[in-house]
């Protein structure tokens, strides 16, 4: 009696070692596609990868400047959400002002950290970007577009 109850334990034990070893384990998110937006015409954002773990997922994403001028994005217009709940975000690079000459397309990595462990669509935005008026790649002017987003729910396989 005392043995199969020990052995029972043990089972039980290594089972959920094994349910929380998979709940952690990194996936790939199969996405769906992106709908783009009128904002699309001035700068278009596009994911392609998200690698999602139990409260915190990376991102690749890609950022096209489809003007003929030099515009601005500042890192700390980049957000991320996974349903409601906004993710704290962090770079692989270096954060500050990224600048995009005219049709110039360029990838970054964040990682995203939220609090919650349940689900929702992956969303990113860039609250706003920039022209640059005095063409130095540096000094952001006015404001010229806002809230470019893409969103996209995790398809089952």
């Amino acid at each position: 009696m005392f043995r199969s109850t020990v052995s029972s334990l043990t089972l039980l034990a290594l089972s959920l070692g094994l349910v929380s070893a998979c709940a952690s384990h990194p996936h790939t998110v199969k996405l769906q596609e992106n709908t783009p937006d009128k904002r699309d015409t001035i700068v278009a954002l596009k994911v392609d990868k998200i690698r999602a773990r139990r409260k915190r997922f990376d991102v690749h994403f890609l950022i096209k400047n489809n003007t003929g001028q030099t515009v601005i994005v500042k890192s700390e217009d980049i957000a991320c959400y996974r349903g409601t709940f906004a993710a704290e975000v962090s770079y692989n690079t270096a954060s500050g002002n990224v600048a995009f000459d005219g049709g110039e397309e360029r990838g970054f990595n964040i990682h995203c950290s939220h609090q919650s462990n349940g689900g929702g669509d992956y969303k990113v935005i860039i609250a706003r970007v920039y022209d640059n008026p005095t063409d130095d790649h540096e000094t952001p002017g006015k404001v010229i577009v806002e809230n470019v987003s893409w969103s996209s729910k995790e398809e089952t396989e």
